[in-house]
């Protein structure tokens, strides 16, 4: 699981308008966190596009415990 959320991090980086991405993953190795920087929500949704036609297995896993959670911050 962990290398595919890598993956999926190191394709969507690679898109226009993505200064950063990375993946950390907890002391217990329990909980993924992704994150990414996008210039607008147009580059958002071309790493999520890239992600698909890159063909990154980036489906739901049954060792998965809880929903993914999407949480969109905006710089203040």
């Amino acid at each position: 699981m962990i290398s595919r959320v890598h993956r999926a991090a190191e394709v969507t980086a690679a898109t226009p308008g993505c200064p950063g991405a990375g993946c950390w993953v907890s002391e217990d190795h329990r909980v993924i966190v992704t994150t990414g920087q996008r210039e607008s929500e147009r580059a958002l949704m071309a790493g999520f596009a890239a992600v698909r036609t890159g063909r990154v297995d980036f489906d739901y896993d049954e060792r998965e415990s809880r929903p993914r959670e999407v949480v969109k911050l905006l710089f203040a």
